[in-house]
């Protein structure tokens, strides 16, 4: 089972047949983060019976077709920390394939922290920008960066 959050509470993916979207006008303050412009999308999210389940802003419609594959049990990534100086390890949920590379969906929100991810042989990727041929390699990297950017 997949859930939206929407402003009334959550919706089971199962049970919507359409999504209708509309612009809305934010007030003069505001600004959307995707767009930049001072309106927003909105998905209204309606039942088989056309009843309204829900609305929200948030919502990615190409995220809605990837498919979700379970983690196995122990699956894990590494994360850079706080101004990468150092590797946390967090525990993989599940695996979301959409387009490109398979994305892990992570147990602790990571915000804009790179994900590591390890591979059979040894080498740890960094999705869409390098693989590092072992774990010394990737924190090294890792420690330079931050002392390049403190």
């Amino acid at each position: 089972m997949r859930f939206v959050k929407t402003r009334t509470g959550l919706v089971n993916l199962a049970h919507v047949a359409e999504i209708r979207t509309r612009k809305v006008k934010l007030p003069a303050d505001q600004v959307d983060p995707e767009s930049f412009r001072n309106e927003a999308t909105v998905y209204t999210l309606l039942g088989a019976d056309h009843q309204e389940l829900g609305e929200t802003r948030y919502l990615d419609p190409d995220e809605l077709l990837s498919t979700i594959i379970p983690a196995a049990a122990g699956a894990f990534v590494y994360v850079a920390t706080e101004g990468n100086e150092g590797i946390d390890q967090i525990s993989v949920v599940a695996w979301r394939v959409g387009y490109g590379v398979p994305e892990p969906i992570l147990s602790d929100d990571t915000g804009d922290q790179a994900v590591l991810i390890p591979q059979p042989d040894g080498k740890i990727t960094v999705p869409y920008d390098r693989t590092f041929g072992s774990m010394e390699e990737a924190l090294e990297y890792f420690r330079l960066k931050a002392t390049d950017n403190g």
